[in-house]
């Protein structure tokens, strides 16, 4: 326990310390790696790269430990790990895209079920932060106003700071025992600081980094072994006021539009057990979401969720009640024809998926109807050239099928719509998706004298 207070301690003096000396000196971008006299610690590639050119000092904080492999506890891996006073970066080489091999751990969550592992006490009042405008996030259905949502906007957004947790409350801050307005988001906590003359601190990040540090590695008996708690002290000593101003850098965002998600996306992998097909169209910069998942004998529907985009990553949650939710944090290629989704689900560990922009290319082949005793529509052959898609229909006759004939028309999205008219008001209208990740055509067949049927196919 004495070697709790004394890092607490240590840790809370760096930070006093942060706001007096400021920050002397950038490392290029491009630098191998960069030591912290404050700390005691080395920062090196990526995470170097990412700590200059995402907010350095006044988002990031000072690193309080060295880089090592940590378990992650959101999906069990172990990636390379770094703590920061307000941050913990995470290297995922899985990630195809270089923009997302730095991630940021999910410590505003983690520090908030820490403190408050059955929530809030009843009874807790909604404050509101001084200054214009609020706005509620419909992902999570809390609401950012005033200073809070400037700093929001300003300082990285969602790739940055994450979505709101919780609504603005007063909270006891355990570092100096004095009440703030706080607000918890995905990644940080923000808190109110109206003692503060100089407007830029009037809203401060807590910090998140040294608390879940010591919570992970002290509550539990020590640090890792690759890691030892931080020693040497910083000389400085606190004044009451800031006498530098660090440069923050805004979170780069990819160039995307909610407009370029628009479409259907299919899941690469088609013997997946996890998201199937995503349908996603867009109004302005709200992204309606239609989520599939794998079931049997076809998709599963979950319904659609809308979220406001803000710059990637794009994340959104199904929540199916009863504790069971879907959350996916979703980011486009450069070329906007391949969408990467981290899926984490409720009940099973992440899933990293990547998905296609469904086109009518993936209609083509040889269909064969599951049920081989069918009455109905025994196969289907389709061949695509460009958008046109042309399907090759057979209906069930003795002692061979009958053949349709072949039908064209323009793929631009699902339902996919073809008419076989066969002359005397006798038609078939189908009405043509995929399902399973692409291994399954759902066919709704509407005939003038069979009435509607609805047909699973298979390669």
């Amino acid at each position: 326990m004495q070697r709790i207070v004394k890092l607490s301690r240590w840790l809370v003096l760096v930070s006093l310390v942060v706001l007096v000396v400021g920050f002397s000196g950038h490392a290029s971008a491009d630098s191998v790696s960069r030591y912290f006299p404050e700390t005691g610690h080395t920062v090196t590639q990526p995470f170097l790269s990412y700590w200059n050119t995402h907010g350095s000092l006044s988002q990031q904080g000072y690193p309080i430990t060295d880089d090592y492999m940590e378990v992650n506890n959101a999906d069990g891996h172990t990636y390379r790990t770094q703590y920061f006073q307000r941050s913990r970066f995470e290297y995922h080489p899985e990630q195809t895209d270089p923009n997302y091999q730095v991630l940021l751990g999910l410590l505003g969550t983690e520090a908030f079920t820490a403190k408050y592992p059955t929530g809030l006490p009843s009874g807790t009042s909604t404050q509101v932060v001084p200054g214009g405008g609020s706005h509620t996030f419909p992902e999570t259905g809390h609401t950012v106003t005033g200073l809070f949502l400037d700093y929001w906007n300003n300082h990285g957004g969602l790739a940055q700071q994450g979505y709101p947790i919780t609504e603005a409350y007063f909270e006891t801050n355990d570092a100096d025992g004095n009440q703030y307005i706080t607000q918890y988001f995905q990644r940080a906590r923000f808190e109110y600081h109206p003692e503060q003359s100089d407007p830029q601190y009037k809203v401060l990040l807590g910090l998140v980094g040294n608390e879940i540090y010591l919570i992970k590695h002290h509550g539990s008996g020590g640090a890792p072994t690759s890691t030892p708690a931080p020693t040497n002290q910083p000389t400085n000593q606190p004044t009451n006021t800031p006498t530098s101003t660090p440069t923050v850098t805004p979170t780069a965002m990819p160039s995307h539009t909610p407009a370029q998600y628009s479409g259907t996306w299919i899941n690469d992998d088609s013997n997946t057990d996890s998201v199937t097909k995503l349908t996603m169209s867009n109004a302005g910069s709200s992204i309606t979401v239609h989520g599939y998942g794998a079931c049997h004998p076809t998709d599963c529907d979950w319904g659609t969720r809308t979220g406001t985009y803000s710059g990637e990553p794009f994340v959104i949650l199904f929540d199916f009640g009863g504790g069971l939710t879907e959350q996916l944090t979703m980011s486009l290629d450069s070329t906007n024809q391949h969408l990467t989704v981290a899926d984490l689900s409720s009940s099973s560990s992440t899933h990293n998926l990547t998905f296609h922009h469904e086109s009518a290319v993936d209609f083509n082949g040889t269909w064969l109807n599951d049920d081989s005793h069918t009455g109905g529509i025994p196969q289907l052959i389709n061949t695509s050239a460009g958008d046109q898609l042309t399907v090759h229909g057979y209906g069930a006759c003795s002692p061979s099928y009958c053949d349709w004939g072949t039908r064209t028309g323009t793929f631009s999205s699902e339902p996919f719509v073809i008419l076989f008219d066969f002359g005397g008001g006798l038609t078939h209208q189908l009405s043509i998706t995929l399902g399973l990740a692409g291994r399954q055509l759902v066919v709704v067949d509407t005939g003038s004298a069979s009435g509607v049927h609805t047909y699973y196919f298979h390669k």
